[in-house]
């Protein structure tokens, strides 16, 4: 079909497929004219030839840009997959990647392969990693990724992390994957991350291009120290001016935030709390809307205490808001 530019391949939710339409597949990849490919994938683990060939056939295609590779809410591919996707992933075309996350986390090797693919693609601007609600990987992806980190041309990356609670040193090389990289200016963040990775971003953050950052899920009110950590991060990055934060913080979040106002770039803000009995947090939350010279837009979700609306009141004619 010389003319096709768009596919979808599924039965209801995966492709039941020989090991003949891979390997045939692959052959006949650098003729292909597709631009869009949407495949759910069927359980490939077991199948080393299969995998290996499917990996060919993404990476031959010579005007593939958008691939998204399904399996519901995750895939389950062989380890050659991995291996022969980063090994040609400098011949891949392909812009924006939607793929979720296999569970790689006994799998170092897998894992690695993959942290590789992404950041060897030249092409690759717009990354969703995900599996359903988080991904579940071995710590080498995030060291490597981290050390790769600087090659990569991605500009918008959303990621559900791992529960990283535990994994300090993933934590950690997650954060500097992130602020690494060059070109990042769009980042979609939820997950659960040991203090590790607020310190390593409050660090970074004033290096990092990310204009936009929807982060959520952490639940941070018994750890002043990632709450602080992160209102630092907020508040350092000099070029977001979009934020979107759904979370529950320490006290500490609300006086780093009031305290360092005066240096966020942030015109548009969407935020939700839950304050209704925390006076100080509340006071601090106001204060921090407020004081930041360049906002202009805020949505306002949730319940705060009465302090909220007094000190709002109170400070409403200084701020720069135009809509709420």
């Amino acid at each position: 079909m010389p003319h096709l530019k768009n596919l979808t391949l599924n039965r209801e939710y995966k492709a039941f497929l020989h090991d003949d339409f891979y390997s045939t597949s692959s052959s006949m990849a650098s003729s292909a004219k597709i631009e869009t490919v949407d495949i759910f994938s069927e359980d490939l683990r077991e199948r080393p030839n299969a995998s290996r060939d499917l990996a060919q056939f993404i990476c031959k295609m010579p005007h593939l840009k958008n691939l998204t590779l399904n399996g519901k809410y995750e895939v389950f591919l062989h380890d050659d997959f991995y291996s022969t996707s980063s090994s040609m992933a400098s011949s891949a075309k392909i812009e924006t990647l939607d793929i979720p996350s296999d569970d790689l986390r006994e799998r170092p090797n897998a894992s690695r392969d993959l942290a590789q693919f992404i950041c060897k693609m030249l092409h690759l601007k717009n990354l969703t990693l995900n599996g359903k609600y988080e991904v579940f990987l071995h710590d080498d992806f995030y060291s490597t990724s981290s050390s790769m980190a600087s090659s990569a041309k991605i500009e918008t990356l959303d990621i559900p992390s791992d529960d990283l609670r535990e994994r300090p040193n993933a934590s950690r090389d997650l954060a500097q994957f992130i602020f690494k990289m060059p070109h990042l200016k769009n980042l979609t963040f939820s997950g659960f991350c040991h203090d590790d990775f607020y310190s390593t971003s409050s660090e970074m953050a004033s290096s990092t291009k990310i204009e936009t950052l929807d982060f959520s899920y952490d639940d941070l009110r018994e750890r002043p120290n990632a709450s602080r950590d992160l209102a630092q991060f907020i508040c350092k990055m000099p070029r977001l001016k979009n934020l979107t934060f759904w979370g529950s913080c320490h006290d500490d979040f609300y006086s780093t935030s009031s305290a360092m106002a005066l240096s966020a770039k942030i015109k548009t803000l969407v935020i939700s709390g839950h304050l209704s009995k925390r006076p100080n947090s509340s006071r601090h939350l106001a204060q921090f809307i407020f004081t930041m010279p360049h906002l202009k837009n805020l949505t306002l979700g949730g319940y705060y205490h009465d302090d909220f609306y007094s000190t709002s009141s109170v400070m409403a004619s200084s701020g720069t808001i135009n809509m709420i």
